[in-house]
């Protein structure tokens, strides 16, 4: 499934403002997506995000933290998060999202990528 017209945005806790992003890969306790921007925090920080799923109008919101490598790239840098917080809703409409993409019925393995294409990225 293709993210390009979904709404994605990262925010550090120390109120620098929010940056848009795509994203590239969500399971049930991961997120990873990529920005033309670079984000302004250290491995350790607490990231608002907000986010959209494909066939799903509601804004999610969550708290993650960067945990996997961090690519850079002339037009783009990947991140990987992992989910501090959030709701019950938000896991929810995520395992509903994975269920209808058919990525398999293992809850515990799901990831789906969503292949958006880093030069899309600030368009």
């Amino acid at each position: 499934m293709n993210l390009m017209h979904e709404v994605a945005s990262v925010a550090t806790l120390q109120g620098s403002g929010s940056i848009s992003v795509r994203l590239v890969d969500v399971s049930v306790g991961r997120i990873s997506f990529v920005s033309s921007e670079k984000l302004e925090s250290g491995p350790s920080d607490q990231l608002s995000m907000r986010f959209t799923l494909p066939g799903d109008p509601r804004l999610h919101f969550a708290m993650v933290q960067l945990s996997g490598a961090v690519t850079h790239e002339p037009t783009a840098t990947s991140y990987e998060a992992e989910f501090v917080r959030t709701d019950p809703k938000t896991v929810d409409h995520i395992m509903a999202f994975l269920d209808s993409s058919g990525t398999g019925k293992d809850r515990s393995q799901y990831s789906v990528a969503f292949q958006t294409p880093s030069a899309n990225i600030g368009s």
